[in-house]
């Protein structure tokens, strides 16, 4: 085997990435840019919200707060200065921030788009500026019903009629065929922000028998 201070930077990393937590250590390590700080916490908050989605049968009945809470601890057990509810013009759901980057989440229970059109202008008018390394951030959708491309492809569209007088440009994720970007005219600085509209998919209605039975159950 190669002997460690022998390895490149590549290698380094590829070697990293069989180990959980090392390669978010040496990505966060390496990070030199707001555009590469931005791409590596995409990449573990993903990792996050997989998570969770997978304990849905435990979380999907969780407030926006606990769930908050929760996503905030594993980036902070990732090496991430995260943190819930920061006083950043307003009660923050989750702030994150590395040197002098800054990355700002809200996040809402869907309750249609009408909700979460006021969380969009939580997070873009009062929570966040568009200076510079500071011109991305969140809108974090926990969803609980059932078809989630749906719900995302309709909210699509509402943000597109709502606001098509500040949108620049709208772009699917290409790392998460249910999100998108969105690009507006920030109304404080006049700069360009950016926004990742995030599902979290936490239906859980299971239709086995064994559900059914336990369903059942629970309500004699």
């Amino acid at each position: 085997m190669q002997n460690i201070d022998q390895m490149t930077l590549g290698q380094l990393k590829e070697f990293a990435s069989q180990i959980p937590g090392a390669e978010t250590f040496l990505d966060n390590l390496f990070c030199d840019s707001y555009e590469d700080f931005i791409e590596t916490l995409y990449k573990d908050l993903d990792k996050s919200i997989s998570v969770l989605e997978d304990a849905r049968n435990l979380t999907s009945n969780d407030s926006e707060d606990r769930i908050n809470a929760d996503i905030v601890g594993k980036l902070k057990c990732m090496g991430y200065d995260a943190t819930h509810d920061t006083q950043v013009g307003g009660h923050c759901d989750i702030h994150v921030e590395r040197k002098n980057y800054r990355w700002i989440g809200e996040a809402k229970i869907y309750k249609g788009n009408s909700y979460l059109n006021e969380g969009f202008l939580q997070l873009t008018t009062r929570y966040t500026t568009a200076r510079v390394n500071q011109n991305q951030g969140g809108l974090l959708i926990y969803i609980r019903r059932e078809n989630a491309e749906e719900i995302m492809s309709n909210w699509k569209a509402e943000i597109e009629k709502i606001h098509k007088n500040d949108i620049n440009k709208i772009d699917t994720d290409p790392k998460n065929p249910l999100a998108f970007f969105s690009d507006h005219k920030h109304k404080t600085s006049g700069c360009t922000y950016r926004t990742r509209h995030i599902p979290v998919m936490l239906h859980f209605e299971p239709q086995d028998r064994s559900a059914r039975n336990s369903k059942g159950k629970r309500g004699n």
